[in-house]
């Protein structure tokens, strides 16, 4: 059975997220992380070492976002606008 472990910031979101085997060993694909702003914008997400990063404006709301290209996938669609 896999064990979840998860980090959190001082405003309660989720800043780290792992999965592991009972032994304590990382499952391959499964470690995930997040920055937030002061009010809780996300700033940036990692999947395995695959940096996305986000912009709000001063409505907080996301005007840009990159993700990163996955060998033999095709690119993301950029973020909507306001």
């Amino acid at each position: 059975m896999a064990l979840l472990g998860y980090g959190y910031d001082t405003l309660g979101q989720v800043t780290t997220g792992a999965k592991k085997w009972p032994d304590g060993s990382l499952i391959v694909g499964q470690q995930y992380a997040y920055a937030f702003d002061d009010i809780g914008n996300r700033r940036t997400s990692t999947l395995n070492s695959r940096l996305s990063t986000y912009s709000a404006n001063s409505l907080n709301q996301y005007t840009q976002r990159t993700v990163p290209v996955l060998p033999g996938k095709p690119a993301a669609p950029p973020a909507m606008p306001p």
